[in-house]
């Protein structure tokens, strides 16, 4: 599966119900200037997944990374079965 745009993950959000949208990772990545730098990346394939983009985040003084916008890689999933996404820990953006 590769990174999309936000606007096209909230379409695929829009069209079901039961999709909901949460963190795909627990990593806090350097922003590089546009989410153009990130899509077309691969990520790992999870069943519930749907989509996965980037949303960039900024003030995060207290995680460490100084005043700088920096990044997070969510996604859109099917949350009807209720299986639980694992983490993927070991990504490199």
């Amino acid at each position: 599966m590769e990174i999309i745009k936000k606007s096209e993950a909230m379409k695929i959000l829009k069209s079901n119900p039961n999709f909901i949208t949460g963190r795909y990772d627990r990593g806090k990545y350097k922003w590089l200037g546009s989410e153009k730098h990130y899509i077309g990346k691969a990520t790992q394939e999870l069943a519930e997944v749907k989509a996965v983009y980037v949303e960039r985040r900024s003030g995060a003084e207290l995680y460490g990374l100084g005043s700088e916008p920096y990044c997070v890689i969510k996604c859109v999933y099917d949350s009807s079965n209720e299986a639980v996404i694992q983490v993927n820990r070991n990504s490199t953006y």
